[in-house]
């Protein structure tokens, strides 16, 4: 999402037209209500009513951004301006409100297989690089898929012992023989213990 040399074309002058003005409203909106503290998005309310938010929109804008992208930068306060001894203006970027904007973004394109292939797409990354993040992810992502069927080994053989010992069978015994009473939630625990145990052997 974001893009060096970002040049400022708006500077603090300059008429807002009646359409821009609403786009802003609307994207500030929108990135206002995605919050969920109360608090939160008073404060943003604040932030987006001041001017200076406004001119940053703007050259956002006219620097390739939409208008989602833009709004996500301001409401993490990714970017502000920087203003030298001369008094000439420059946008700087804060590298954890970028990653946040980066992180909606992400949300937005349907994960992070779609946002990689987004970005290659457009350009913003190599191919090298699109394969190398591509399998840093897949890799994440199976680790913790490993560990979920674990977990869910343990899982299935505790509740099955679980349900086994709490499930009240009965061994009676009669003048002849015996007769094992069992109940269907016994069966069902051994049933998940038998998978739990089938599962560990797989693995």
């Amino acid at each position: 999402m974001a893009r060096k040399g970002l040049r400022v074309v708006s500077g603090d002058e300059g008429e807002i037209g009646k359409e821009e003005l609403q786009e802003y409203q609307e994207a500030a909106s929108s990135a206002v209500s995605s919050v969920e503290s109360k608090e939160q998005r008073a404060n943003l309310q604040k932030v987006f009513n001041e001017p200076e938010t406004l001119h940053l929109y703007r050259d956002l804008r006219s620097n390739g951004f939409s208008e989602t992208e833009a709004a996500d930068l301001l409401k993490y306060g990714a970017v502000h301006y920087n203003v030298d001894e001369e008094g000439r203006k420059s946008i700087a970027t804060v590298r954890a409100g970028v990653y946040h904007a980066i992180g909606d973004a992400v949300k937005r394109a349907g994960g992070h297989e779609s946002a990689l292939r987004a970005m290659r797409k457009d350009g913003y990354m190599k191919e090298r690089e699109h394969e190398d993040f591509s399998g840093r992810i897949k890799r994440r992502v199976e680790n913790h898929l490993e560990h979920l069927a674990r977990a869910a080994v343990w899982l299935f053989m505790a509740v099955g012992a679980i349900l086994m010992l709490v499930s009240g069978y009965a061994f009676t015994a009669a003048v002849v023989g015996s007769a094992f009473e069992v109940t269907s939630l016994f069966v069902i625990g051994l049933i998940l213990f038998v998978m739990g145990m089938i599962l560990w052997v797989k693995k």
